[in-house]
């Protein structure tokens, strides 16, 4: 019978489970994503003629702009598109330093593609390897309390994981800073940056932690030798 412990595979699970809840917030708006025009900022209608003038409105029911169930429809929409965006914010770790060189000032999007659209279907993808990078942080942690050093957290992913730190407590702060701008997931996004700055805190936290194991079992096993 196998005995040798086990704990499970996160840097499986939360790239998974973070996918699972990307496609179930955007699965009821799918066919908004399909549709929408590049340049859509909500909900946009022609008012310039009134239906009454115009020939081609006989019969269409007037849009009104400020119908409150239109305006929860609208806020319901831009709530499940900024949900994959917070869920993958380290994704604008590469994503903020092209729009600042790109001359539109926005991330780079596909040609005749709406930008949010973009980022709320493209981003849980590119946030796979974040997710991974923070499941070995967690699989690292449940292996340390055992004293074990396995999955061994390298220079890289501790690279990623101070990275993270940093645009997590960008966007944390946002709360604090953006406040004015009605109708922006300041909240969301600065939950999601806590998270994040935690998730990275947690790469690093253990990455050092495993070394500090690693050179005490050098010491005990240089002695040992020593004695032997």
């Amino acid at each position: 019978m196998n005995s040798e412990p086990r704990v499970l595979p996160f840097r499986w699970i939360l790239p998974a489970a973070q996918l699972l809840i990307c496609a179930v917030a955007l699965w009821p708006i799918r066919n908004l994503l399909v549709f929408r025009q590049p340049e859509d900022v909500g909900f946009q209608f022609d008012t310039g003629t009134p239906p009454s003038e115009s020939p081609n409105t006989a019969g269409t029911p007037a849009i009104v702009l400020d119908d409150p169930v239109l305006i929860h429809f609208s806020k319901i929409v831009d709530l499940r598109e900024e949900i994959p965006v917070a869920l993958n914010l380290p994704v604008a770790l590469v994503a903020v330093p092209y729009a600042i060189v790109n001359p539109a000032k926005t991330d780079w999007v596909p040609k005749g593609m709406d930008v949010r659209t973009w980022r709320a279907i493209s981003w849980p993808f590119a946030g796979l390897i974040f997710w991974w990078n923070a499941g070995l942080s967690v699989e690292a942690l449940l292996w340390v309390r055992r004293g074990r050093i396995q999955p061994t957290i390298g220079w890289i992913s501790m690279t990623v994981g101070m990275l993270v730190i940093v645009i997590g407590i960008m966007f944390s702060l946002t709360p604090f800073f953006g406040a004015d701008a009605p109708g922006f997931p300041w909240v969301l996004l600065g939950s999601a940056g806590v998270g994040w700055t935690l998730l990275g805190g947690l790469t690093v936290v253990f990455g050092i932690a495993q070394r500090r194991m690693r050179s005490r079992m050098d010491v005990v096993e240089t002695r040992e030798r020593s004695a032997s």
